[in-house]
């Protein structure tokens, strides 16, 4: 059983609740970043350090004076890919090493623009096609091909899955055990990880299965870290769940580098405005709300797009015998 229909499960739910972000925002204003080629809809991207709402250039610069750069998603929302594909390219430097939670750990690579195809290319890597929805991330893989950037994978190994339902912690690999003992989680953070996760399963959970649940999660998380680690400056691609301060990557990451950087963006979604106007003469976007302080704690800076029209993710059940 591979690792990735669990991650993709589990983090496709973890933070799709329309509850995580109460916003309301109104994207109409066309505008020449000076980054790239094309003119970008002006986005609604909010600084939760200063406090402002920020221009996309704004952005780009702080991510790339960043040693570490988390940039998450809510899987299924095609403008997150996009978004975080141009931002890829606009933050293309020296060395830039990207690490993706849709491919299991491995050596380092660059895509090559040879006779198979991108998705080709990449299932010889080991990515899921069916698991994560192609061709929903091909802009990210795509623009990471065009720019010929050093890439990765992240989660772990196919058959992980199976060996932390069958043996538990034992089956933690050595280097993600050491940095779970040495930078444990809160109790804060480990009550919010438990919540993220039994709302991720629609209530469903079972309580016996919270602790592997947690441990998976978990593990994930650190695979990523270590995998980025590699070399420096890196982009890690993940959920937003992963991507998140309170228990995910960035705790991590902060314990390992110490000194260095490390920004994480979310991506979020809210419900477009049925009439509403930004100012064109400005860079303040009127009719959008600030963020809730619980989402601003989460990430450093947000990114908010129209919400999707998608299926109650709660209507299908989940077999989790088949995890």
């Amino acid at each position: 059983m591979s690792f990735a229909p669990i991650a993709a499960a589990v983090t496709r739910r973890l933070v799709r609740s329309s509850s995580f972000l109460t916003i309301v925002f109104c994207l109409t204003v066309w505008f020449a970043s000076g980054l790239s080629a094309a003119p970008l809809t002006r986005p609604a991207i909010w600084s939760s350090t200063s406090q402002t709402w920020i221009g996309y250039e704004d952005l780009v610069k702080n991510l790339r004076r960043t040693d570490l750069v988390f940039l998450g998603e809510l899987h299924d929302n095609p403008e997150h890919h996009k978004h975080r594909a141009r931002l890829l390219e606009d933050l293309n430097r020296t060395n830039l090493h990207v690490v993706f939670e849709q491919l299991p750990s491995q050596e380092s690579f660059v895509i090559p623009r040879a006779e198979n195809s991108l998705l080709q290319h990449l299932q010889l890597k080991g990515f899921n096609d069916r698991a994560w929805e192609w061709p929903l991330h091909e802009p990210l893989f795509a623009a990471a091909q065009r720019i010929g950037l050093s890439v990765t994978g992240g989660n772990l190994l196919p058959g992980f899955g199976r060996r932390f339902l069958s043996d538990g912690s034992n089956a933690v690999p050595e280097g993600i055990k050491a940095v779970l003992e040495q930078a444990p989680l809160s109790a804060a953070a480990l009550a919010d990880l438990d919540a993220a996760l039994i709302e991720g399963h629609c209530g469903h959970l079972p309580k016996s299965m919270l602790p592997i649940m947690r441990l998976v999660q978990q593990s994930t998380d650190i695979s990523m870290v270590i995998n980025a680690l590699t070399s420096l400056p890196a982009v890690v691609i993940a959920g937003n769940g992963h991507v998140q301060k309170s228990f995910g990557m960035p705790h991590y990451a902060n314990h390992l580098l110490r000194t260095r950087n490390v920004i994480a963006v979310g991506f979020l979604e809210s419900p477009p405005l049925k009439a509403a106007v930004a100012d064109s003469r400005s860079s303040t976007l009127s009719a959008v709300e600030i963020p809730a302080i619980g989402d601003q704690q989460l990430f450093d800076f947000i990114w908010v797009t129209t919400r999707i029209d998608r299926e109650d993710p709660c209507k299908t059940p989940i077999n989790f015998n088949h995890r």
